[in-house]
């Protein structure tokens, strides 16, 4: 029979985790190629002052990528160093600030990765997606009581999940049409997401 909504996001994220795995794998015999060649030093362990610590070296952390609390976190630490670059010399120097910064920025580099409708939809929708977290860590910090706040963080976490998942169906198939299909089987339900949060920013006035 066919495969439903559910179904299909279900699938999605397998797929897209097999992805990151192979870049996890490819990064952390980086850094272990990096450590033993004496890069990638950042002193010494501030639990006991004496442990030497490497995470200089370190690209991705995947149980922070995989299980993040917010997108905008999640973007911290997802190849990190590439991020820091681009938040150096191409966000802080965007006199605009906010969402403009940011899709320029996640614009430039979708670039980066390559001339491909895909690279531009996948990283152009990441800023959306960054500032759409900032709205709902602002409701629920500033709007909410504080007692909810393990709840919504909880919540927060799952919403992460799911749309990172789903706009990242847009990364490998190329097209601008075979992204779109992607999206359109699914009816487009993180989109809706998206445009629901942005919403609550303007009710909320913490766009």
């Amino acid at each position: 029979g066919s495969i439903g909504v559910w179904g299909k996001l279900l699938i999605g994220f397998f797929a897209n985790l097999q992805y990151r795995l192979k870049l996890y794998f490819a990064w952390h015999l980086e850094e272990a190629a990096l450590i033993l060649s004496g890069f990638g030093y950042s002193g010494r362990s501030k639990h006991d002052g004496q442990t030497a610590v490497w995470t200089k070296a370190v690209s991705a952390a995947m149980i922070e990528c995989e299980a993040p609390p917010s997108v905008a976190l999640a973007a911290v630490k997802w190849n990190r160093h590439t991020g820091l670059w681009l938040r150096n010399y191409v966000y802080n120097r965007i006199p605009a600030g906010g969402l403009t910064a940011l899709l320029v920025t996640q614009t430039i580099c979708g670039l980066w990765h390559g001339l491909s409708p895909s690279f531009i939809l996948f990283f152009g929708h990441t800023a959306l997606l960054i500032q759409a977290s900032r709205v709902l860590y602002k409701i629920q910090t500033r709007r909410l009581p504080a007692s909810t706040l393990p709840y919504t963080n909880f919540a927060h976490s799952l919403w992460t999940t799911f749309s990172l998942s789903y706009i990242a169906g847009s990364y490998n198939v190329v097209s601008w049409e075979s992204a779109i299909d992607w999206w359109s089987s699914i009816r487009f339900c993180g989109h809706y997401a998206i445009a629901g949060i942005f919403a609550l920013g303007f009710m909320y006035k913490t766009l």
